[in-house]
């Protein structure tokens, strides 16, 4: 998956994110892209857990 395909994957859940909890999606889709490897970490890959 493209980098950019990974980030707007995250974009409906970092939305839901900000609404709930007023943390902003930007931030919410950078540690999710540093943590995973932009999608690529194991992790990721085998049960879609950005931040473990």
């Amino acid at each position: 998956m493209a980098v950019s395909d990974f980030i707007k994957s995250l974009v409906p859940g970092a939305q839901k994110v900000r609404k709930k909890y007023n943390v902003l999606a930007s931030l919410v889709i950078a540690q999710g892209c540093l943590e995973s490897g932009f999608g690529t970490s194991g992790l990721s890959k085998q049960a879609y857990n950005l931040f473990g």
